[in-house]
């Protein structure tokens, strides 16, 4: 039996998207189809939350093309789910399961932090789909409460749900969101805690959320992709990353207590709206390199130190923004006077704030930081 794995999906207009027919033929061949729906459908009174971030919706038609090509599981733990509110993530949810469709990873307390059973070809299936600290995530202080949001990676009951959810069924898979956006390697929290959900139990770790393929590894024998990317993300910025239309499809073959892993690669040509698989040689060799990369300690090392280090810049602006300050002189006495005739620049705190929440943001902050510390630069 296979299982297949596909990345984020956002797309504007439904209609228009063309599925390549050998890519409708893997998808048709597999038991269950997996993605991420990274923005809700809008409902009617639904206004935009006050984030961090550009505010995301889909059309209702987004369901209808899906379950067409039996992309019928979709995880709603992520970023954007919350955008419009309690009211869009609810009528997201009523119109999956009114066209027979799954969605896991979002709801009130209880259906968001819960393990989805399928039961198909003889096997009960089970998934868990979990996000990274951000706007709408559900913690402590809902639990009990008639809210709904979206379920945290890190939420002390995760362990629990995998080692009592795995008891309950013949395989089970962790679905989570998290990372830092448009980096080619996972931060080293990220592989630790990928690889610890195996450890409790997991038969593989399937990520999202940074928009670009990473690599994956057979861990205990278990698979984990770190990212699966894009597989369908339309955005019409005039500068996209180098893969943002690209997107891994990563099936298992489950057989006998085994878990068999292949990937293929997905392009999708926004021009022309078309989805299709692709083997071109640059986006190979790309790939190749992170793999290879991912199982040389020293170099990967190295490449999560670069892009902190790249980024450490855009943290700190995020902090300015939000009221706190990189105190060169310079910027200390503009703020003193500020002080003194009571015009202190009150920036908007929800940049800054979910910096510092969300995990994946916080680590990279703190390894760009001690890397600062390392080669003497203690200046604030």
């Amino acid at each position: 039996m296979i299982i297949s794995f596909l990345g984020d999906i956002k797309i504007d207009s439904p209609s228009r998207i063309i599925m390549d027919p050998t890519l409708a033929e893997e998808l048709d061949k597999s038991a269950v189809n997996q993605a991420n729906l990274e923005a809700p459908i809008k409902g009617v009174n639904s206004k935009g939350i006050m984030k961090s971030g550009p505010q995301l919706f889909h059309q209702r038609g987004i369901i209808d093309l899906l379950l067409k090509n039996k992309i019928s599981l979709l995880s709603l733990a992520n970023n954007h789910m919350m955008d419009y509110g309690e009211e869009s993530l609810t009528f997201t949810k009523e119109i999956i399961e009114q066209q027979k469709g799954i969605a896991i990873g979002a709801g009130l307390w209880n259906e968001a932090y819960q393990v989805r059973f399928i039961e198909t070809n003889g096997l009960k299936i089970g998934f868990l789909a979990v996000t990274q600290h951000e706007f709408g995530v559900l913690d402590e202080e809902q639990k009990g409460k008639s809210q709904v949001g979206t379920a945290w990676m890190l939420h002390p009951c995760i362990d629990e749900l995998i080692v009592k959810g795995r008891k309950q069924c013949d395989y089970l898979f962790v679905l989570p969101h998290a990372g830092i956006e448009n980096e080619y390697y996972p931060l080293p929290e990220l592989r630790t805690l990928y690889r610890h959900w195996i450890n409790m139990g997991a038969d593989g770790v399937f990520a999202s959320h940074p928009h670009t393929p990473q690599g994956w590894e057979m861990y205990n024998n278990k698979p984990i992709c770190y990212s699966l990317g894009n597989f369908c993300f339309e955005n019409h910025s005039k500068s996209l990353p180098p893969y943002w239309n690209y997107g891994l499809m990563a099936q298992v073959s489950l057989q006998e207590g085994r878990v068999e892993a292949s990937i293929k690669y997905v392009r999708y040509d926004q021009e022309n709206h078309q989805l299709s698989l692709t083997e071109e040689d640059g986006f190979c060799r790309h790939i190749n390199e992170i793999n290879s990369n991912l199982h040389d300690a020293e170099q990967y090392v190295n490449e999560v130190n670069t892009y902190c280090d790249r980024l450490a810049d855009y943290y700190d602006l995020a902090f300015a923004k939000g009221g706190y300050y990189k105190y060169t002189t310079k910027k200390f006495s503009v703020q003193l006077v500020k002080q003194i005739i009571g015009k202190r620049y009150k920036g908007n705190l929800n940049h800054a704030l979910n910096n510092i929440r969300c995990e994946a943001h916080r680590w990279a902050i703190i390894r760009a930081w001690n890397n600062k510390i390392k080669k003497g630069d203690v200046s604030i």
